[in-house]
């Protein structure tokens, strides 16, 4: 009985080993996901600082000073919107 018992016991702690190196595998892989999302997101909100400075530039003559900032917000908050919509599309 006593043998059983540590043949259950042995197996279990295998069992435990293996399932421990595989989860962090998958911590160390998430991980490395998170890290690449964060900095596409960071580099992502300079590009769209930077495109909406450009378009301010670029309307700022034409429209007055006042006109040009509600265009480029304007613009930006429907590139954002959309990319909250498909975010939220394909989470589901």
């Amino acid at each position: 009985m006593l043998e059983r018992f540590t043949d259950y016991f042995i197996a279990f702690l295998g069992l435990l080993e293996a399932e421990g190196r595989a989860a962090r595998r998958n911590i160390v892989a998430a991980g490395a996901r998170l890290a690449l999302s964060a900095g596409g997101a960071l580099l992502l909100t300079a590009a769209f600082a930077l495109f909406g400075l450009a378009l301010y530039l670029a309307l700022a003559p034409h429209w007055g000073q006042a006109w040009a900032v509600v265009a480029c917000g304007a613009l930006l908050c429907l590139l954002g919107g959309g990319l909250l919509w498909l975010a939220s599309r394909s989470a589901k």
